[in-house]
């Protein structure tokens, strides 16, 4: 038997770390008596964006966005502890995933890969699993909203008799606009939010909308993202033109570093050495975006006469910008399309 004694001790570290400090002891008949510590530390980058202890959050959906929002919100807390740490997590955050919600809404979408995420969330991560939308808005405070635009209007259906007025509904949607969040759910709070990928790993960036001013409530959102950077938008059609911009982005950035692979391979280099040398380039570069602006750091690298200057030549032949341009604008058609055919 496990009891639990929850300490009021809070502590600050150098690094920007608040730390929660807890203390439980075993009772058994034997062995002898004996104490443990562990903590859970928040990392943050910014202290005031922590995560309630009472907060229970939901998310239909459990497609790739809808498994890095959960896994970046389960990153949010390192648990030092040896034995059971997704009890613990399981306990703080109480999260709660919509495994077959849309199974059961589309029978056509049940396979072993849409079974397998399910599972390994439910029990690798702690995970509750709901059998309905509704039993899962009942079950907790905020609830994302991470299924295809074209399904959303069901989800909210199975839900507005049990949304309170102060539930938080988060939609990831693409195209999805508030004007219809509203007429589907008049009820609660609702936000847009557009994040990419690197949100799993506390990175990336994600744009946010909502008719809620609160600073409070703002900053609420803001935690559900922390390492993110948040970006709130006045104007709601700008989160379709983020959409294509940057929730796009990872895969534009990722189409480009493969095409440096495949070019150092057709030059004479392995792939493995294409990869070991361009990967890290790729990650490093990133990071000095933190002291130079993009334009600083080619004319650091493009030394006039130069090889690097010559092939940025070749960019400027080919209308790089123009390309560049086409491919977002084409996504932001697409997300306009979408949003005509709800």
């Amino acid at each position: 038997m496990w009891s639990f004694r929850i300490t009021k001790s809070f502590s600050l570290s150098p690094q920007n770390i608040m730390v929660r400090r807890f203390s439980f002891k075993t009772v058994h008949h034997w062995p002898p008596l004996k104490s443990y510590s562990f903590r859970w530390e928040f990392s943050k980058q910014n202290t005031h964006k922590i995560i309630s202890r009472d907060d229970r959050i939901g998310i239909a959906g459990l497609g790739i966005l809808g498994r890095r929002i959960a896994r970046g919100l389960l990153n949010e807390i390192n648990v030092s502890i040896e034995s059971s740490p997704l009890v613990v997590r399981k306990h703080l955050l109480g999260l709660g995933a919509s495994s077959m919600t849309m199974l059961n809404k589309h029978p056509s979408e049940i396979n072993a890969t849409s079974l397998e995420n399910v599972s390994s969330l439910q029990e690798t991560e702690g995970f509750m699993v709901y059998e309905s939308n509704q039993k899962l808005i009942e079950n907790c405070s905020t609830l994302f909203i991470s299924v295809k635009p074209n399904q959303v209007e069901s989800i909210c259906h199975d839900i507005k008799d049990s949304v309170k007025n102060d539930d938080i509904i988060i939609s990831v949607a693409a195209g999805v606009d508030l004007q219809r969040l509203n007429k589907w759910l008049p009820k609660c709070k609702k936000v847009r939010a557009m994040p990419n990928l690197p949100i799993e790993i506390g990175q990336g960036s994600v744009a946010l909308y909502s008719d809620q001013t609160d600073p409070e409530f703002r900053q609420k959102i803001e935690s559900y993202f922390n390492g993110s950077t948040c970006l709130w938008v006045e104007e709601e059609q700008k989160i379709d033109i983020i959409t294509a911009v940057s929730g796009c982005a990872p895969a534009y950035i990722s189409y480009y570093l493969k095409l440096m692979i495949q070019s150092g391979i057709n030059l004479g280099l392995s792939e493995k050495e294409a990869r070991t040398l361009l990967i890290p380039t790729f990650r490093g570069t990133s990071k000095l975006f933190d002291k130079f602006s993009p334009q600083e750091i080619i004319e650091m690298t493009a030394c006039k006469g130069g090889a690097t200057e010559r092939a940025m030549k070749i960019f400027d032949q080919k209308d790089m910008e123009g390309i560049i341009t086409s491919v977002q604008s084409s996504a932001l058609e697409r997300i306009k399309e979408i949003s005509r055919n709800l």
